[in-house]
């Protein structure tokens, strides 16, 4: 039960924790996704979840002028590469450019995940890593919705790719992989 009620928790923490991963847009929107799952998980105060929020939104403006230039660099790079003949020294100047801005993105998000993590207690760290270790077994948990052998938990069909039993559907029919946030495929934020 315990482990269920992990894995639920994991899920609806997927797509925000899988978004942060992949790159960012130049156009990143303001919008806050909700947070009361995670508060209520993780037993935050209301300073904590505002000194998070807070951090969230220094990440954002830090990474926002890299996730620009990205962007533009891989804008760059598809019209190089529609050149014919391809200009190889150009190409590869630009995808190493674009490695060293994921590379500095990455150290950001690495940089302002320790800085939340410094917000949590000991007790609420402890927490956030069972929460971790439950998110590892999401692709599991996906395989076994698809092979009919759990239920997809109530509200979270859609973030688990279907909407089988949850929503009314035949069991064991249209289950199967989707991409997704736990299709290992990494959205963009």
């Amino acid at each position: 039960m315990k482990t269920a009620q992990l894995l639920l928790a994991a899920a609806l923490l997927a797509g925000t924790a899988l978004a942060q991963q992949g790159a960012p847009r130049a156009d990143m929107s303001p919008k806050t996704p909700p947070t009361d799952a995670i508060k209520a998980y993780l037993k935050l105060t209301d300073q904590q979840a505002t000194d998070l929020q807070a951090l969230r939104t220094s990440l954002r403006e830090a990474v926002r002028p890299l996730a620009r230039q990205l962007a533009d660099k891989t804008k760059t790079l598809r019209e190089e590469l529609k050149k014919d003949p391809v200009n190889a020294t150009a190409v590869s100047t630009l995808r190493a450019e674009i490695n060293d801005l994921k590379v500095q993105i990455s150290a950001k998000r690495d940089e302002y995940g320790a800085k939340s993590r410094k917000v949590l207690s000991g007790e609420q760290l402890a927490a956030l890593d069972a929460l971790q270790q439950a998110l590892s077994l999401l692709p599991a948990a996906r395989q076994a919705i698809g092979l009919n052998l759990i239920d997809i938990p109530e509200g979270l069909a859609g973030m688990l790719g279907g909407g089988r039993r949850a929503a009314g559907a035949v069991p064991g029919i249209g289950a199967g992989p989707t991409a997704g946030p736990a299709s290992g495929r990494r959205p963009r934020i």
